[in-house]
């Protein structure tokens, strides 16, 4: 959950890992009473239709995978009122490595580990920063 501490409204932004191999299959989000659950849209068409509801005055939600790796998202929370809390739900299904013992292993990551990209390669030779940490 997250808490909107400024006096002003804001458009928070996340960026988040999940693992590589899962399938997103849910995402919602609750601000105060309302909860808003999402649909799959064209990108281009999300993005218009967050900017617009934006530009009216209106909270929205845009959850997109990076185009920079397909392992992490950003989600902008937009027009987050002062003092308003924002809670985020995500749905996502893995299939689970099994160790040695037969046990099975889950590992969430916590953030982005540092990525490079050679110049030429993708995009422009940007690198994604962040601490490396898994919770396994």
């Amino acid at each position: 959950m997250y808490v909107n501490g400024e006096e002003r409204p804001l458009e928070a932004v996340f960026v988040f890992p999940l693992p590589g191999e899962c399938a997103l299959c849910h995402f919602s989000a609750k601000l105060g009473d309302t909860e808003v659950v999402a649909k799959l849209k064209d990108t281009m068409k999300a993005r218009e239709e967050y900017d617009d509801a934006l530009s009216s005055g209106h909270q929205a939600f845009l959850l997109e995978e990076s185009d920079q790796s397909p392992d992490v998202f950003q989600l902008n929370v937009g027009s987050l009122p002062p003092g308003e809390s924002a809670a985020i739900t995500l749905v996502y299904i893995s299939e689970l490595a099994m160790q040695a013992d037969d046990a099975l292993r889950f590992c969430l990551p916590a953030v982005l580990n540092p990525r490079y990209t050679p110049q030429g390669e993708g995009q422009t030779g940007e690198q994604l920063h962040g601490l490396s940490s898994n919770m396994c």
